[in-house]
């Protein structure tokens, strides 16, 4: 043994932990908890970085229970309950209200169940990995864009179920506002709120001739295009910015009814989470406890280039 151990500590060797789960057919369980809305495609996509990443790491043990909410809280709290009682060895899920979030990432360090994080974080915790922007600071840019309009009025549209448990919409739109108080910039800002995919009033205020003077509007998640269907339907020129490159808003973007989008490459945030994961908890590798997704501007000459 002390022969074999002073070998193998010259030569560096480290076990084949994908060949040893194979041979010994040893199943690893994580979960995975997301919003389920049929008219988000970002989380759609999101789910197909996910399921790209399990059906790689399947031959190698690798199972995934999918638990899904519909944007609110108590339905988030159910599924997160569920999960607890499964006992997975590890769950990857996006935060949706700060509260919420933390009852669960307490009840997962009780169990114990792993967990990483993706789209927004959430501070002073520790999961094994955040997968993700900094959303504050995608907001700080977003403010950027809108500040080159000459005009001073600016409209922030948000549309989103639970806006006031939203974490991820609360820190862009707190890094919007930083970008005006740190430059000292003084611009009417006004917000509407929606919880749902309101199109009547959105439509009344566009139209509106006293309205006239807002030439920028800034929607921080991927509802871009519901504004810009309004837009275009009352021939509105005004700097839109927003999120994901989703069909919708692609399609607004090249008819330049878009300006600017954000993308977070939601498939690549699901992918990376769960490989972390897997390095981390099974092949004992270390992994970045942060992978910040890089803030790209999309405009319509290079979304082409930024697809696939």
């Amino acid at each position: 043994m002390e022969k074999v151990n002073k070998i193998i500590k010259k030569l560096g060797y480290k076990p084949n932990v994908f060949a040893r789960n194979l041979a010994l057919n040893k199943t690893h369980t994580f979960a995975v908890l997301l919003p389920k809305k049929e008219d988000l495609d970002y989380w759609k996509t999101t789910l197909e970085g996910i399921k790209k990443a399990e059906k790689e790491l399947s031959v190698f043990g690798l199972k995934i229970k999918y638990y899904f909410h519909n944007y609110s809280v108590k339905s988030f709290n159910l599924q997160a309950a569920k999960i607890i009682k499964d006992k997975p060895l590890a769950v990857l899920f996006a935060p949706l209200d700060t509260e919420s979030t933390l009852e669960f990432i307490a009840k997962c360090k009780k169990a114990p169940i792993s967990y990483a994080l993706i789209d927004s974080n959430i501070s002073n915790q520790t999961p094994v990995t955040y997968v993700g922007q900094d959303a504050f600071r995608s907001g700080h840019l977003a403010g950027k864009l809108c500040g080159y309009s000459k005009s001073k009025k600016i409209l922030v549209v948000k549309i989103a179920p639970e806006l006031e448990n939203n974490a991820v919409l609360k820190q862009r739109t707190e890094g919007f506002y930083s970008y005006y108080k740190e430059n000292k910039l003084s611009m009417d800002i006004e917000e509407l709120n929606f919880n749902t995919p309101e199109s009547v009033r959105l439509n009344k205020y566009l139209s509106n001739e006293k309205n006239n003077s807002i030439h920028a509007v800034f929607v921080p998640n991927s509802r871009a295009h519901i504004v810009a269907q309004h837009l275009k339907k009352n021939n509105l020129k005004i700097r839109l910015i927003g999120y994901d490159l989703i069909s919708k808003n692609i399609e607004f973007l090249k008819a330049d009814f878009i300006d600017f989008l954000i993308n977070q490459k939601p498939e690549q945030q699901g992918y990376i989470g769960i490989n972390a994961l897997y390095r981390k908890l099974i092949l004992k590798d270390n992994v970045n406890e942060i992978n910040y997704m890089p803030i790209e501007i999309i405009v319509k000459e290079n979304v082409e280039y930024s697809l696939g």
